[in-house]
């Protein structure tokens, strides 16, 4: 057994002495009472810490420093290590938010506080990097458990500062994608994907209820995808993202959604541009707006994904052509069908039907608009690298379309992934307008006009 030397327990107990002592007396500085948190708000206590104590502003926070470092010192096993290091993290999150409500307007112990917390999470990064095991050991699965339920939380927390704090939005944004990281390091390296996709839908339904959770988590999970080199943990997160993005579409069906809703998807709606454009994961909600092209999309998001700018919230005014009552800019080709065939139905009258075909590529589908009559048949062909996965509206539920039969609801459904070269066939036999999308991308989208 190694042998610890006098001094150092001697330094040990002074220095835990001494920071208990002054923990307990200056904390009482710092703790000045806040009114209630809203119950969509993150707070001290749902981080699971009863007093943060000493902040980082205090002269004497080295005292709390040096203790945490001493009880480091003395955790010997790789996994404790790395828990203990998740909960200094969280601690210094919960010091973050008491710098928040002591201090909002202090950008200078605001900024501390932000860097306080980076420093930890750096090394809890290396920490979990340095573990030879992985959750299929008990102890990793559980430390695992409790960093993706406190990471949430911290994100959460972050996304209320930026909100109140726009002038450091690039900095929490800075600390929040190392956070990212870390999880991206327990997605790659120390967990399944089919596990990591249950963690995170653990700890989702373990946050607060409120009408925001959902919208929160998917936001949460796109951080996550950004820079995720696997496609079968990508796939798990697309899936986790689909089942939030259903629970919101019931929410909204109950009208359970109050203006509060609407606000915060707009804000989450505003992080879609440039080359994040189509990773972005727009739910199909209708608030329609106005683009720069003078065309109306269901909302900004969708505007966002063209890469239009929004002139004004509403549809567009309406114009001699009608043009503006399309949702997306469409060329405007004379388009014909591939073949007609001539036959009789059941009372032996003549049916003229005809077939269509849409190319399905990787940027989506290549007629946004097709008409057509009644009775014709469109074939979806995959001509990309991915699959691909026709739907009628709304995702996911695919219930637009009337007919019923298909896997989900609607018999409008390729009820799965197209690979590259496979085609999926669909008759219409109902009159009106039909919304269709690619299931495992609905940002892709297109419409079939019946008539």
């Amino acid at each position: 057994m190694k042998k610890i030397p006098l001094i150092a327990l001697i330094f040990a107990f002074v220095s835990f002495f001494v920071y208990a002592a002054f923990g307990t007396a200056l904390a009482q500085v710092d703790s000045n009472e806040q009114p209630a948190a809203t119950t969509e708000e993150i707070t001290i206590a749902d981080l699971g810490v009863e007093n943060p104590g000493l902040l980082p502003t205090n002269p004497f926070y080295f005292f709390k420093e040096w203790g945490r470092g001493i009880k480091m010192f003395f955790t010997f096993n790789k996994v404790s290590k790395a828990g203990y290091e998740l909960e200094i993290t969280n601690q210094k999150a919960a010091e973050l938010k008491k710098v928040q409500e002591v201090e909002p307007n202090d950008i200078e112990a605001l900024n501390k506080a932000l860097d306080n917390y980076n420093e930890n999470v750096e090394k809890l990064k290396a920490r979990l990097q340095s573990l030879e095991e992985t959750s299929a050991n008990p102890n990793v699965d559980k430390l695992l458990n409790e960093l993706v339920d406190r990471a949430m939380k911290h994100q959460q927390l972050f996304e209320e500062l930026k909100a109140e704090r726009e002038d450091i939005n690039d900095k929490i944004e800075n600390v929040q994608t190392q956070m990212v990281s870390v999880l991206q390091e327990v997605a790659n390296r120390l967990d399944t994907p089919e596990k990591f996709k249950e963690r995170l839908d653990s700890a989702v339904q373990v946050q607060k209820e409120n009408q925001l959770k959902e919208l929160r988590a998917i936001q949460f999970i796109n951080k996550i995808e950004e820079n995720t080199a696997s496609p079968e943990v990508v796939e798990k997160l697309n899936e986790l993202k689909e089942k939030q993005a259903q629970k919101i579409e019931e929410k909204l069906r109950s009208g359970s959604m109050d203006n509060n809703f609407k606000s915060e998807l707009e804000t989450i709606q505003k992080d879609v541009s440039g080359e994040n454009a189509e990773k972005a994961f727009c739910i199909e909600v209708y608030d329609p707006v106005c683009g720069a092209d003078n065309k109306t999309y269901s909302n900004s998001c969708f505007a966002g994904l063209a890469k239009v700018q929004v002139q004004y919230k509403g549809a567009c005014a309406k114009s001699e052509s009608n043009d503006s009552l399309k949702l997306e800019a469409i060329p405007q080709i004379k388009v014909s069908p591939d073949s007609i065939k001539i036959g009789t139905n059941n009372d032996g009258a003549i049916v003229v039907s005809r077939v269509w075909n849409v190319e399905i590529t990787n940027e989506g589908f290549s007629l946004k608009e097709l008409k057509i009559k009644k009775g014709d048949a469109v074939v979806w062909t995959n001509k990309g690298s991915v699959a691909s996965w026709p739907a009628s509206a709304i995702h996911p539920t695919h219930d637009v379309y009337p007919e019923k039969g298909g896997c989900i609801s609607s018999a409008f459904d390729a009820c799965k992934g197209l690979k590259t070269g496979e085609t999926f066939k669909f008759v219409f036999n109902y009159v009106g307008s039909w919304k269709y999308h690619d299931h495992l991308n609905p940002t892709l989208t297109g419409t079939i006009i019946v008539e």
